[in-house]
């Protein structure tokens, strides 16, 4: 497909294909309108969407009415959630930081997408029609290593790694950042999402990261099927 302009179906197998994934790639995207083959109904944390989309390939539309986790309200910029609330969350509920500083200097690092629309919709990436602000991998570290190797083949540059990796962050961060998000998923969203194998990660990329690295596959040595 080297030259051709790739459908997203095309796109996900060439990736998924390439890179060896078990689960399928997927699509991230904000909307003022929700997607009407979207769930919409269950009440989900945005760890929960991901594994989700992944295990019944549906699509789902989080929005501040059914997404049911305060942090992923918060990191994903879908209610005005004040910061002295979560800085209770991440204190006494995960437990993240031996002070408040601490965490007050971690949410200024990690500011939330503002104003991108009322709903975040998530699917396998091959059934979305247009761009997606993201296309999320999980995979295990040596796919991983393969999408930061096919980066890397073009020039990535080195960037600032957040060490929190709660399951919405993977979200947020790579909208702020404008750079792929490596999230090891926290204990708390395992034990939320006991689905997610202690070998499995989420490797989260802007839309022109993820063209990047598909455009690279066929020249790249981490683009080889091995």
């Amino acid at each position: 497909m080297e030259g051709e302009m790739m459908t997203n179906q095309e796109a996900a197998r060439e990736f998924e294909d390439s890179l060896g994934l078990d689960s399928c790639l997927i699509g991230v995207k904000y909307s003022e309108e929700s997607d009407p083959k979207g769930d919409t109904e269950r009440k989900l944390a945005p760890c929960e969407a991901i594994d989700v989309v992944r295990r019944e390939r549906v699509v789902v539309n989080l929005s501040p009415e059914n997404c049911n986790c305060i942090g992923g309200k918060y990191y994903l910029g879908l209610a005005p959630i004040p910061r002295e609330q979560i800085i209770r969350v991440v204190m006494d509920v995960h437990k993240m930081f031996a002070s408040e500083q601490l965490a007050q200097k971690f949410l200024d690092n990690v500011p939330p997408p503002r104003g991108r629309g009322n709903f975040v919709v998530m699917a396998p990436f091959s059934y979305m029609s247009g761009e997606p602000d993201l296309v999320l991998s999980i995979c295990d570290a040596k796919q991983a290593n393969k999408i930061v190797s096919l980066l890397m083949y073009s020039g990535q540059q080195p960037f600032t790694y957040n060490l929190v990796s709660s399951g919405c962050t993977s979200l947020a961060n790579p909208l702020i950042t404008g750079e792929i998000d490596i999230n090891f998923i926290t204990d708390h969203a395992r034990k939320r999402v006991p689905n997610f194998a202690s070998y499995e990660l989420i490797i989260a990329m802007p839309f022109s990261k993820f063209k990047e690295a598909l455009a690279n596959i066929p020249h790249a040595g981490a683009g080889r099927k091995v």
